[in-house]
């Protein structure tokens, strides 16, 4: 068993998404050679490995680990979820005049028998506004088109490849954004909220650069602060079931 501090910046998107699934529920896990029971969201990474998210902590292991879930030897059929778990990463850019520069950086895995051209992901009303301007890349230095849409009810946006994934084959994309007046003065205190509310399970990675030379008056929970460039830069990862509601609050001064 392992508790993550740092994990790959990967973002795995799923080809189609199928309809939401209901809201999990936190389980009691008892894991070999841990002292007591675990108690957090229990989610499948692969056929053999899993992960659980408690209030506090994040741990992965494998399916040989697991003794028990709320008293059963079986795996419930909710921790393998519908689809893939989705691996999602921000890195956040805040400028001194309330603007935020969103970078992106994805993987995309064909895990299917054909060479694949597209590929989609649920878009929750926090990211509406940032799709409508985001600008995407390949590997290979293409730009791609995105498209936003509704699809059976659910808002979705569809990556369009400008060199097809073969079976197996991994590519890396890259998508940026710009939030206009994401970050709001009252006084002399800063706040940028990211609204977590996302239509999938996500495990979501995040990295918030606040402006040169800002204060940190007030961050959320699970977060850490540290200096890099002589900017503070706060870091955080939790796993989200599908349609968690978590605001992400960060509030600063600026000199």
């Amino acid at each position: 068993m392992t508790i993550h501090k740092t994990i790959p910046v990967a973002l795995v998107l799923l080809v189609a998404l199928a309809t939401t699934a209901p809201a999990a529920e936190p389980v009691t896990v008892v894991i070999e050679g841990h002292g007591s029971p675990l108690k957090g969201f229990l989610r499948s990474i692969s056929d053999s490995r899993f992960l659980l998210q408690s209030e506090d902590a994040y741990y992965e292991f494998t399916r040989g680990q697991i003794l028990s879930v709320d008293g059963s030897d079986a795996i419930p059929t909710a921790a393998y979820g519908e689809r893939p778990l989705i691996w999602s990463s921000y890195y956040e850019v805040v400028g001194p005049g309330g603007e935020v520069e969103v970078h992106h950086q994805l993987e995309f895995t064909n895990r299917s028998s054909r060479f694949v051209t597209s590929t989609s992901w649920g878009v929750g009303d926090e990211e509406e506004e940032m799709h409508a301007s985001m600008a995407a890349h390949d590997g290979w230095g293409n730009e791609l088109e995105i498209e936003v849409r509704t699809d059976g009810g659910r808002r979705q946006a569809v990556l369009r490849f400008a060199v097809p994934v073969a079976p197996g084959e991994t590519s890396t994309f890259a998508l940026s954004f710009v939030r206009r007046g994401a970050a709001r003065r009252d006084g002399d205190i800063w706040s940028y909220t990211f609204n977590v509310d996302f239509p999938e399970d996500r495990y979501f990675i995040r990295k918030v650069a606040l402006p040169a030379g800002a204060e940190l008056v007030e961050t959320y929970s699970g977060s850490r602060e540290l200096e890099v460039g002589g900017r503070s830069l706060l870091v955080s990862q939790r796993y989200y079931p599908a349609r968690t509601v978590d605001p992400l609050t960060v509030r600063y001064r600026l000199p």
